[in-house]
């Protein structure tokens, strides 16, 4: 299966989630647009391509209120340290 990725925003999602995981943190999505300031429009864009290469998983509460957790994959996970390690050699 060949997917092209055509936006960097992939990889800002991917390390924005990084940082929050890091943090301790299990954001639901409202959540994830409040500490990362991206448009709602921006991640639902992107979410199907990053869900479909196993980078992130959903996780839908099943008791009132009802939330949907975003988190990384353990392939995503990997991803964002690679990225991560070039932005620091980089920068």
């Amino acid at each position: 299966m060949a997917i092209k990725i055509k936006s960097i925003m992939i990889f800002k999602i991917i390390l924005k989630l990084h940082d929050m995981e890091k943090q301790g943190l299990k954001p639901n999505i409202s959540e994830f647009f409040r500490y990362t300031k991206f448009r709602p429009e921006t991640f639902y864009k992107h979410k199907a391509v990053l869900i479909t290469l196993k980078l992130i998983e959903e996780e839908k509460t099943s008791q009132f209120p009802f939330h949907t957790h975003l988190k990384l994959t353990e392939k995503g996970r990997r991803i964002a340290k690679a990225l991560k390690e070039i932005e620091e050699t980089l920068f």
